[in-house]
């Protein structure tokens, strides 16, 4: 995946297991270095770069500057599928025991836009800060928007399955 500045980030198993390197045209830095499997990077418009690492027994979300590798969803739970959103905010899934939830990192907090009640996932960013996600909410798979305060259900289509949805952007 490219970077707005021209970067490459790509998995490689060049060390023995899968990492997460960065090329900048000249220089080729691994950005995990771990003995573990890392995966899914994505640049953020600012430069950072989020990806999954089971370095510490589950997937768990890492976020690197730069400079330093900060684990920013540090739970007992499996997190996966990071996406930025335009102003910089991180959305990813949580297993839980008895459901999937959409949580968002703003830089500092982690809030949990499912809280607990359903199997969401599948998310993606407006240009203008909204997410859509798919959530079996309702009794069925259907997309669903977050504008930052409360759920749309787009679809409300019952008895059928709605999936992967996507922004249009002209």
């Amino acid at each position: 995946t490219w970077s707005n500045d021209g970067r490459l980030a790509f998995i490689s198993n060049r060390d023995g297991n899968p990492e997460v390197y960065v090329w900048d045209g000249t220089n080729l830095t691994n950005v995990s270095q771990s003995a573990f499997y890392d995966t899914s990077p994505v640049w953020s418009t600012d430069g950072r770069l989020a990806f999954m690492s089971n370095r510490d027994g589950n997937y768990e979300i890492y976020v690197w500057d730069g400079i330093s590798l900060s684990n920013i969803s540090e739970s007992g739970a499996y997190q996966e599928l990071p996406i930025w959103s335009p102003d910089g905010r991180l959305a990813y899934a949580t297993y839980h025991e008895t459901s999937r939830d959409i949580d968002i990192w703003d830089g500092q907090q982690t809030t949990s836009v499912s809280q607990g009640v359903s199997n969401d996932s599948m998310a993606g960013w407006s240009k203008d800060g909204k997410l859509i996600f798919v959530s079996d909410r309702s009794g069925d798979n259907e997309i669903y928007v977050w504008d930052g305060s409360g759920l749309t259900n787009l679809t409300q289509s019952p008895n059928s399955d709605d999936y992967f949805p996507a922004w249009w952007t002209p």
